[in-house]
């Protein structure tokens, strides 16, 4: 809240039908006039003088102190969102261009998870680990010195499993809620939370339906890429 002065106005509302005009109105010898406004009797015309005086007092009033921090706020949210946006923009843009079809056949793990939509794989040497890009026409990623056929399998399956799960919705509204609540760092704490269980929930859900050889294997995969991105 902002105190705002406001100069005192004494407004005075004569009666035509009063029978006291010629007391009230005639000032005493001596008494000081100054202050006396004669109004006309219509109460119209005193309301628009009391709106009229309060306008005026509220004209004089600065900008207020939540004007000022929701301005800092919109203007922080446009410049976080401009510049995360621009940067995926150019990032997937020089992404795209270093992509070569990977002729690897994907049909059993889309078999599992009931997946018929068409999901191409294409390798990079831009990235240390499979990545699932995209959200209207998502694509999978594998670095090019990828692991054996076997490995890389569970790799992807890991990615469509993302894919089955919305997850790349998920991490798009992160992205949302962190540029508009950028002023706040538990926000920013619970993005990188969240990020974190996304990928630990879709791990759990795989490993539900492994065996221990499976498991194993799968096990062997993410040690694999994982050390591929602490060298990258």
């Amino acid at each position: 809240p902002v105190n705002i002065p406001v100069e005192n106005k004494v407004v005075y509302q004569v009666s035509a039908d009063s029978e006291y005009d010629d007391i009230i109105m005639t000032p005493s010898k001596g008494e000081e006039t100054d202050n006396i406004t004669e109004t006309p009797t219509t109460d119209n015309h005193l309301k628009e003088k009391v709106f009229d005086t309060a306008a005026s007092a509220m004209g004089k009033n600065t900008l207020a102190v939540a004007d000022i921090l929701a301005v800092v706020w919109v203007c922080g949210a446009l410049l976080i969102l401009s510049v995360r946006a621009g940067g995926y923009i150019i990032a997937k843009h020089t992404l795209n261009e270093s992509l070569i079809p990977f002729d690897i056949d994907i049909s059993d793990s889309k078999r599992k998870l009931g997946l018929e939509d068409e999901i191409p794989v294409y390798y990079s040497d831009m990235v240390s680990t499979p990545v699932l890009s995209g959200v209207i026409k998502p694509i999978v990623i594998v670095p090019d010195n990828a692991a054996d056929d076997m490995q890389l399998q569970v790799a992807i399956y890991h990615e469509l499993v993302h894919y089955k799960r919305y997850d790349v919705f998920f991490k798009f509204m992160l992205f949302a809620v962190t540029s508009i609540y950028w002023f706040n760092p538990v926000i920013w704490l619970m993005n990188t939370i969240a990020l974190e269980d996304i990928e630990l929930s879709c791990d759990e859900s795989i490993f539900k339906k492994m065996n221990s050889e499976g498991k194993n294997l799968y096990g062997k995969s993410i040690l694999h890429f994982a050390a591929n991105k602490r060298c990258s």
